[in-house]
């Protein structure tokens, strides 16, 4: 609403026009729309893509020592690492340019310690039991963005801009 859209314009005009240097940031944010309801679900794939990159990250070390010299797994897998370490990171930018924060106790959790990837069809079950519980999160995170209810309720998640990021997100899953 121009109501809305208002309260920065307003809050920016009454800050320039004061003496002294003391800005407060107040309501100008690119937080809009019903991307609140979706920042919970956001902050998790993030937390599980770092998680991932680094169980990735573990699985290409198997594969790359003195007593196994597989590099085409190593590869294979430090290539997804690396994927996933970006998809995290791209994530963070998109949740910081929407006006979300990204608290200082954010920790990535140690990963990949009850995992078995001794072989390459074990390590090869647990690449394909990530990257489906990972399109499995993009849908549930993708239909959260899409619910409409009312504009005023707390929960109100419908977000079109967030939905399209997660949508070429679970594109590049399914392929």
């Amino acid at each position: 609403t121009v109501q809305a859209e208002d309260v920065c314009y307003k809050h920016v005009q009454g800050k320039c026009s004061e003496v002294g240097e003391t800005w407060e940031a107040g309501s100008c944010s690119s937080f809009h729309g019903g991307f609140g309801g979706n920042t919970d679900t956001l902050h998790r794939m993030i937390l599980d893509d770092f998680t991932d990159s680094v169980t990735y990250l573990l699985m290409g070390s198997q594969f790359s020592t003195d007593v196994v010299n597989k590099m085409g797994f190593s590869k294979f897998f430090t290539e997804k690492s690396d994927k996933m370490w970006n998809r995290g990171k791209d994530m963070i930018n998109y949740v910081l340019k929407r006006g979300g924060k990204i608290g200082n106790a954010f920790q990535v959790p140690l990963a990949g310690a009850d995992l078995d990837f001794s072989n390459e069809m074990k390590a090869l079950g647990v690449s394909l039991d990530l990257l489906k519980h990972r399109a499995q999160d993009t849908l549930v995170a993708s239909m959260h963005s899409n619910r409409k209810s009312e504009l005023t309720s707390p929960s109100f998640s419908y977000d079109p801009a967030t939905s399209h990021m997660l949508e070429e997100l679970s594109e590049e899953y399914s392929g």
